[in-house]
């Protein structure tokens, strides 16, 4: 241990016990299926995001935009997690996907964009049915990847190019077109 006036070479605990240590990790855990309850966002018609997400679970198109919630586009959104590759990739595919609907938005004259919500609906069951026989899912699976229903509203299902391939082109059907002055789809 370090002596008075030395540089520490360990932790000293709270009742005063010093341990030698070379490293040290600071760990705060993980809040995965809970870290939307840090953000305060409203959709067109005044829902709040993180009451909708508490009654029926994350949810999003794609795991990037959310239905009702305008000009929204998350990175790392709900189910786009990996348990088997870098998220870089999935990040890539996000941006270039928000960089389609964006573009999408000026050719239409819009000014905002949504996804509808029976595409959001469709798309997050067939994902979570692709989960279900997913080693994330089954075999009594307890981890942080669950939301508290037992839902695996982390994970992306398949593989990082199958997700390039679902994200590498906007379909503008799965959209409202929105006039930020009127709320009317264009």
């Amino acid at each position: 241990m370090a002596s008075h006036g030395s540089p520490p070479t360990g932790i000293v605990a709270a009742d005063g016990t010093e341990r030698e240590a070379d490293v040290v990790v600071c760990a705060t855990g993980f809040h995965v299926t809970d870290s939307y309850t840090y953000v305060d966002i409203k959709g067109y018609d005044g829902e709040d995001l993180i009451d909708r997400w508490n009654r029926e679970g994350m949810a999003a198109l794609r795991g990037i935009t959310i239905a009702d919630m305008p000009n929204l586009f998350f990175l790392l959104g709900p189910n786009t997690a990996l348990g088997h590759n870098s998220v870089v990739f999935m990040i890539e595919s996000q941006i270039r996907y928000a960089a389609h609907a964006i573009a999408a938005v000026d050719k239409k004259g819009a000014q905002a964009l949504a996804p509808t919500r029976a595409a959001q609906d469709a798309y997050n069951r067939e994902l979570q049915h692709d989960l279900a026989g997913t080693v994330f899912n089954t075999g009594g699976c307890s981890s942080w990847y669950m939301d508290e229903h037992g839902v695996n509203r982390t994970l992306w299902s398949g593989m990082t190019w199958q997700y390039w391939l679902a994200t590498r082109r906007f379909d503008a059907s799965e959209y409202n077109f929105l006039k930020a002055s009127s709320r009317v789809a264009v």
